[in-house]
This record gives structure tokens, C-alpha cells and sequence, in this order.
């Protein structure tokens, strides 16, 4: 048996040790690709900031729809898109707004205006678009009815709780301020959820 040969004998052949020198910027291979630092214009498209801008907007306020109202994330839904002035540019970008993650629309039906407002459908309105989304195609409705009600007999009676707590005899006059504003900011938010459990119900009952 032969020896090893040292690192870079034998035949031409070998790895050379590093280098422990470093390498000047100058003595730097070519690169696979040179180009210059894109610089800006300085100019700026309005329009084109003003439609990504709204349908930015409108994308997030349908996935708001979907979240509030459980829609199974694969579930795909119908919508109708309004958008006064901007039909060219909705009908464009349609199918892209469709299969946005979280938007899931099919089909997407853009038009300049309706004559009336479908019925038992939910909005979501955005600076330069609507979009109108058919209930039945987010919710069963005769389901999404029966929970609504649970929701609204539950926060009903949470309302009342409050306002008879802020109504007792002496509570807000012998109650730390602190504790009377944090009830009172309570009970107006309860309120609030409510007002809009009734909106969602008649809008269900069509």
C-alpha cells in the first residue's frame, strides 16, 4: 500500500486548502447577473393606488363576513360585485379576488348598479365597491336562525342583569367611580351586540 498523496498532488487532481486571505472586492468573480439599483420615478399613479386600495378593503371585509358568520374556510360562495365607474377594473381582477385565501367567491357576477337590493343577502361595502353575498349560500339558514335566537335570549338577559345592577338603590352612589364606568361601558356594549343579533334576525327573516 502507497502512502496518501498531500492535498493537491497526484495527477493534477485535488481540493486546495482554503484561503486564509480575504478576497478583494476587485479580484471578485464576474456576476451571473448584473443590473443597476431600480431607482423611482418619483411619480405616482393615484388612480391605481385608489383601486388596489378598494379592493384591499373589500377583500377584507368579505373574509370579516366569512369569519362572522363561520363559513367553512373551503367553502366556495357566489357574490355580486357593485362597483360604480369600475366595472372594467372588477371584472378584470374577479377571478383573482375569488381565489384570494380566506375570499373563496364563485361566481362573481360585476355589475355598475342593481335595481333593488336582493333579498336575505349580506354587504360588505367598501370605498369603491359592494359586494352582495346570498345568505343561503354562508349559512343554513334555518340553523344560523335557531342560533342567532339562543345568541340574542342569552345577551337579552345579560342587558338585563346590567341595567338592573346600574338601577339598584345606592350602587352608583356608594360604588368606586371606576367600577360604575367599567358596568355602564358593559351594558352599552351589550346593547350594541344585541342591536346588531336583531339586525342579523331580520335580515334572516327576509
Amino acid at each position: 500500500l502507497q502512502p496518501p498523496l498531500p492535498l493537491g498532488e497526484g495527477r493534477g487532481e485535488g481540493v486546495s486548502p482554503p484561503s486564509s486571505h480575504p478576497v478583494e472586492r476587485g479580484n471578485l468573480p464576474p456576476a451571473l447577473a448584473v443590473a443597476p439599483w431600480p431607482i423611482s420615478s418619483g411619480t405616482t399613479d393615484r388612480e391605481a393606488e385608489a383601486h388596489m386600495e378598494g379592493l384591499m378593503e373589500l377583500v377584507q371585509k368579505v373574509r370579516n363576513l366569512r369569519s362572522e358568520y363561520k363559513v367553512d374556510p373551503g367553502r366556495w360562495v357566489g357574490a355580486t360585485i357593485v362597483a360604480p365607474g369600475q366595472t372594467d377594473f372588477y371584472r378584470r381582477l374577479a377571478p383573482l379576488i375569488g381565489e384570494l385565501p380566506g375570499s373563496r367567491l364563485r361566481p362573481i357576477e360585476v355589475v355598475e348598479r342593481l335595481a333593488s337590493e336582493p333579498d336575505r343577502a349580506v354587504t360588505a361595502v367598501a370605498q369603491t365597491a359592494t359586494v352582495y353575498i346570498p345568505l343561503a349560500d354562508l349559512v343554513d339558514l334555518g340553523e344560523e336562525q335557531a342560533r342567532l335566537g339562543r345568541d340574542r335570549a342569552q345577551v337579552a338577559s345579560e342587558v338585563e342583569r346590567a341595567e338592573g345592577l346600574l338601577s339598584r338603590p345606592g350602587f352608583v352612589e356608594k360604588a368606586r367611580p371606576d367600577v360604575v364606568a367599567k358596568e355602564r361601558e358593559k351594558l352599552d356594549a351589550l346593547r350594541e351586540r344585541l342591536s346588531k343579533l336583531d339586525d342579523r334576525l331580520r335580515t334572516l327573516a327576509g
